[in-house]
């Protein structure tokens, strides 16, 4: 009640603060705003969805025959909901502000980017509960196969309703918000281009994968270390069958996650390609051929690519007739261009080349070095723009490190699976 009287009073004030200033468009637009209301929202969801496992959880081990009174039950139960009841308001309350703020936003790539990225958190959460339900069901049926476990026993009970729980929560969680953002993916169009193309739809797909590929390589390892074990020892063990049985499932959901979300960004690749196909063979290119096969190596390039491009041959005596995207010529002809290349309306593309008396400065830095060494007397070198090799040192480092950091990863899930 303190909490309350305090509490209370001050939020209202604090909140009817900033709704008031939503005038301004600035406050609006606000990416402080946004983001707590993210948080807010989010931090919601995720506890009612804690929360609900837990009452689901409760409620399965006494339906099971836990040695509960009706006053324990509601025990059990009373603290999850306590905490789920105000935080779903929260949730309801927060979510459609966030809802409102986002279609507030004029830009609609902008606005499925925001939506999508709620989203995909969630489906991920949902993911992972599901998964571990998923596992936890196959764990208890290997049990009860391999007589390790009794029904009606506490440890039993605990694994079928954990199970069950996280099946009844995650897996629904997971299916209202995939499959959205999978629809949106799939479809044809600006919107879908862009929906497949999304950073934060690569990092989901990327980081399911790679724990995809972590957890198999872990699970796989701790079934060859039991192979081999019993083929050196000769001692299987009272719990062997128990645990090559639990190592041959999860190795099996780990490959069903794994094969699935790789043809997903597969087909997500395929999409792409398409519609980038399609955008290409509708620009058109005209090539300034200046000889030394100049045009030659052009269309080599451009085959190299793969590219759809339309390209059109010419020469300085005059544009062909038709309407061009871009105009490609190298640099000797751009100094001295003729007037229908300097009148272009497209984009004019220069290919830098060792023409008398041109030097090619990348910035004003460069330029002023080479105005400098003319003054000198000395003679100045193209240079061709190449990577750094301190850039190309720093990638071995990276490399380096992230493979250190899947070899950490291994050992720990090795580790866990060894005890």
């Amino acid at each position: 009640m303190a909490l309350l009287v305090v509490g209370t009073p001050i939020w209202v004030y604090s909140w009817r603060v900033i709704q008031d200033s939503l005038a301004d468009p600035a406050e609006m637009g606000s990416t402080l705003r946004l983001g707590i209301l993210y948080i807010l929202a989010l931090g919601g969801v995720i506890t009612v969805i804690t929360t609900a496992a837990m009452v689901v959880n409760s409620t399965i081990t006494w339906l099971l025959g836990a040695d509960w009174t009706v006053q324990n039950f509601v025990q059990q139960i009373g603290g999850p909901i306590s905490i789920g009841v105000p935080l779903g308001l929260v949730w309801a309350y927060y979510g459609y502000w966030l809802n409102r703020h986002i279609e507030a936003v004029g830009d609609r790539v902008r606005r499925a980017g925001m939506k999508r990225l709620y989203n995909h958190i969630l489906s991920f959460i949902g993911l992972v509960v599901a998964f571990v339900g998923v596992a936890t069901l196959f764990a208890f049926i290997i049990d009860m196969i391999t007589g390790s476990g009794i029904l009606m026993g506490e440890a039993m009970r605990g694994t079928l309703a954990t199970s069950i729980a996280s099946l009844v929560v995650g897996l629904p969680l997971w299916l209202m918000m995939w499959r959205p953002m999978q629809a949106e993916a799939l479809a044809q169009g600006e919107m879908g281009d862009h929906a497949r193309r999304s950073v934060l739809r690569k990092t989901y797909l990327y980081l399911v994968l790679f724990g995809s590929v972590i957890g198999g390589m872990a699970t796989a390892v701790g079934l060859v270390y039991q192979l081999i074990k019993v083929i050196l020892t000769g001692d299987t063990g009272s719990n062997f069958v128990n645990d090559i049985l639990n190592f041959i499932q999860l190795l099996f959901l780990f490959s069903v996650v794994l094969v699935y979300h790789l043809n997903v960004l597969r087909r997500d690749g395929a999409s792409t390609a398409d519609s980038l196909a399609d955008k290409q063979s509708g620009y058109s290119v005209l090539v300034v051929d200046s000889g030394n096969g100049f045009v030659e190596s052009v269309n080599a390039a451009l085959l190299k690519l793969g590219s759809k491009v339309q390209v059109t041959v010419t020469n300085l005596n005059g544009k062909p007739e038709g309407n061009f995207n871009a105009v490609l010529l190298n640099g000797s002809l751009a100094v001295d261009a003729p007037e229908w290349v300097r009148s272009f309306n497209g984009s004019r593309i220069v290919v830098q080349n060792e023409a008398k008396d041109v030097v090619w400065a990348d910035d004003a830095v460069q330029a002023a070095q080479s105005v400098q060494q003319l003054a000198e007397g000395q003679e100045i070198h193209p240079q061709k723009m190449g990577r750094s090799p301190w850039r190309i040192v720093v990638y071995v480092f990276a490399a380096l490190f992230m493979l250190q950091l899947l070899f950490m990863l291994l050992a720990l899930g090795i580790s866990l699976v060894m005890g």
